[in-house]
């Protein structure tokens, strides 16, 4: 049976040489014309040559194939003796196989479909289920009309058109090369599979390229050395399923991952997901492996994104290599200022270079990221990182988790880093661990940093990581509670950073850096709040500690300033050590604020070591308030102190002092305490008081004891005329102090020592 042979309703004539067929005639409608074959395959090596030699004034054939067999084509389909570059129409319901030395040599687009009938302007249809002699039209095609179980198309060959390259069928099962001059669409209406079975796989397009498969897209093309998946335009991939892309996506424009009404797709990659784009990128949720996103434009994910495994097969060259293959990480990167550009050919007729441009999201600059709720983990091993770079804005509008699997591994990094905009993270951010360490919090941005949720680096067998807010030209607000802790073991609490240059801070939930052991603990973190030309109020405690049911490590210092601006407390501020155990505890951490414009104080700040059944103390921290141009306004008490309840010794209280060189002092009736004592042990000295105002001190009750050492020195020195009011002196007194870890704590103070 000759393997392309004319059905007799088109006026088809076809001769054959050996395995070559030359096609002639046919019927012209216009610039349309018509073929129909009853049978078209190709066997290896051999052509199907479309010769205008008779209708040189066509620009479009539609050939149609209607005995029910599939085509099988292994050779070369060509046009010839045309005067202007032809696009031809393969239609077989039957279905298309483009065996492995399949290719195309025509100066137009190539369209192969398993359609029932392509569909005219004017109504008319070019069916292919039926041999009859088909109504025929000069009218321009608008669609192919699939059947209800349309037949597949599989490509194991290359196929390079000029101009457009369409693929439409019930599955696509691709396994070679497939370039378009312009735009190249692979089209399903159920299954797209991609695969690199027969060697490197390519879909590359001049302009789009447009993968739909209405019910999933299943891609799977590694270890190669470019990217699969290329297009100069829009790299479009919609179902209505899952979209799974396991390969590297290069686009000149946006990236997008659509369902088949525009909403944004299901994402989902086993092994090897990385989008490099010239535009945007914009998905809907993603499940999967290590993932990559680099894109001169914006990326927006409208949904969650769940990392649950290391990227294993990503190539040793790429810059990322240690942090994707290691652990489940994401990395999210807008407005890189460049990307490798797609290697696409010049192919000539109907080729044109276009220029496109970066959209942005609705409302947000370009470069910016918005994304859902983030989770890294993995089966076995450390939480992933995840890092959000931009140079736009970052929104999160829920929240950033990362957190081992079982009990050993360490809790991922997570950062966020805007160039040129703000952050706002509404859900929070937590990086935790059971056993191993939990990872560092970093916000970075050049403008507004806006946290609703809590930060939490936190593990019960490591150290807690490092928190940093960081802004060069905005404010800051932390609506949640920043924790850095080790519970549990001898871990030390991370540092805890909050700075701004010409912006304002506002802390309105707890910041709160501890060690807490059941046994001997570590040491707090120091806890920073700082601005340049700007203020700071603070609403929410500031906690630096270290617990141990044994013995205990050091308080972390807390140091709060505003160079050109002023300080508002309301809060608490603790650096502590305290061992409840017959071991010793550590020091208190100093605590100190200072501001060019003035400070008001109205909550409690309390440095102070203290052992409750036996061992010994260590010192208290210095507190010290100072302000260069403005006043000192003190409505919470201040306490400095070593104690040591049950027979061991105390270490020195530590240094209180108010500095307003140009200002005054108001007391407003507080207390400041500053003393050591070891009922049954030896003591060291009470810390030194300093008061230093220009010309007004009121309303301050001063003590520094030791009850069995010496007390503190107390200095009072007026800048200018100095009035001082309310203010009384002691050495010796029954002392009853609060704090949240000791309750009411009752010490007297008489009878030993030296005022």
């Amino acid at each position: 049976m000759a393997q392309v042979k004319s059905d007799g309703t088109t006026n088809t004539i076809v001769n054959a040489n050996g395995n070559n067929f030359t096609i002639l005639n046919g019927i012209e409608k216009g610039n349309n014309l018509f073929h129909s074959f009853s049978n078209f395959s190709i066997p290896t090596a051999g052509s199907a040559s479309f010769d205008l030699s008779n209708t040189p004034n066509i620009t479009t054939i539609f050939s149609r194939v209607t005995g029910g067999s599939i085509s099988n084509i292994d050779g070369l389909i060509q046009t010839l003796n045309g005067k202007s570059p032809i696009s031809l129409y393969l239609m077989n319901p039957a279905g298309i196989v483009f065996g492995k030395n399949a290719s195309l040599n025509i100066g137009g687009s190539f369209v192969g479909t398993t359609a029932n009938s392509i569909k005219f302007s004017d109504g008319v249809e070019f069916n292919a289920t039926a041999v009859t002699p088909p109504l025929l039209t000069m009218s321009v095609p608008i669609g192919l009309q699939m059947g209800p179980n349309p037949a597949p198309i599989q490509v194991q060959g290359n196929m390079t058109t000029t101009q457009d390259l369409t693929l439409q069928a019930g599955n696509l099962d691709l396994q070679g090369q497939l370039v378009a001059g312009r735009d190249l669409t692979l089209n399903a209406q159920d299954t797209v599979q991609i695969r690199n079975t027969t060697g490197p796989f390519l879909a590359q397009a001049g302009r789009n390229l447009t993968i739909q498969g209405n019910q999933n897209i299943d891609i799977l093309a590694l270890n190669q050395p470019n990217p699969a998946l290329q297009s100069g335009g829009n790299l479009s991939l919609i179902s209505d399923g899952n979209i799974s892309g396991d390969a590297h996506f290069l686009s000149g424009s946006n990236v997008l991952f659509e369902t088949l009404t525009g909403f944004s797709g299901k994402f989902v990659s086993k092994y090897d997901p990385v989008i490099y784009a010239n535009g945007d990128v914009v998905f809907g949720t993603y499940v999967g492996a290590a993932l990559k996103v680099e894109a001169t434009g914006s990326i927006d994910s409208q949904g969650n994104i769940v990392i649950i495994a290391p990227d294993t097969t990503i190539p040793i060259g790429d810059p990322d290599f240690n942090t994707l293959t290691t652990q489940p990480a994401l990395i999210l990167r807008a407005g890189v200022p460049s990307i490798a550009t797609p290697n696409l050919p010049q192919l000539g007729v109907g080729y044109f270079p276009t220029n496109f441009t970066t959209g942005t999201l609705t409302g947000l600059p370009p470069g910016s990221i918005n994304v859902g709720t983030i989770y890294t983990g993995s089966g076995v091993g450390n939480g992933g990182s995840i890092t959000l770079a931009a140079q736009g804005d970052i929104i999160v509008t829920g929240g950033l988790y990362s957190e081992p699997s079982g009990n050993s591994g360490n809790g991922g990094a997570i950062a966020l880093s805007s160039a040129k905009g703000n952050i706002s993270l509404n859900g929070g951010a937590i990086s935790s661990s059971i056993l191993g360490n939990a990872g560092a919090i970093t916000l970075t941005a050049q403008g507004d940093i806006n946290v609703a949720g809590g930060l939490e680096s936190i593990s019960s067998g490591g150290n807690g990581g490092a928190i940093a807010l960081s802004s060069t030209n905005g404010n800051i607000s932390l609506n949640g509670l920043g924790y850095s802790n080790s519970y549990g073991t001898s871990g030390n609490g991370g540092d805890i950073t909050v700075s701004t240059t010409n912006g304002n801070i506002s802390l309105n939930g707890t910041l709160f850096s501890a060690a807490y052991s059941y046994g001997t603990s570590g040491n707090g973190g120091d806890i920073t709040v700082s601005t340049t030309n700007g203020n700071i109020s603070l609403n929410g405690d500031l906690l630096a500690y270290s617990y141990g049911t044994s013995s205990s490590g050091n308080g972390g210092a807390i140091k709060v300033s505003a160079t050109n601006g002023s300080i508002s407390n309301q809060a608490t501020l603790y650096s502590l050590s305290l061992s409840q155990g017959e071991g010793n505890s550590g020091q208190g951490g100093a605590i100190i604020l200072s501001a060019t414009n003035g400070i008001s104080n109205q909550g409690d700040l309390d440095s102070f070591s203290l052992s409750q059944a036996g061992g010994n103390s260590g010192q208290g921290g210095a507190i010290m308030l100072s302000t260069t141009n403005g006043s000192i306004s003190n409505q919470g008490n201040l306490n400095s102190f070593s104690l040591s309840q049950a027979g061991g010794n105390s270490g020195q209280g530590g240094n209180i002092s108010f500095s307003a060189q140009n200002g005054n002092i108001f007391g407003n009736g507080t207390n400041l305490y500053t003393f050591s004592i070891a009922p049954q042990g030896i003591a060291n000295n009470g810390g030194t008081v300093t008061l230093n105002a220009q010309n007004h001190i009121s309303g301050l009750t001063v003590l520094t004891a030791s009850s069995s050492a010496q007390s503190g020195a107390v200095s009072i020195i007026g800048q200018g005329n100095l009035a001082i009011a309310d203010t009384l002196l002691q050495t010796s007194k029954q002392v009853s102090i609060y704090t949240d870890f000791t309750g009411i704590l009752t010490v007297p103070i008489h009878g030993t020592g030296r005022s």
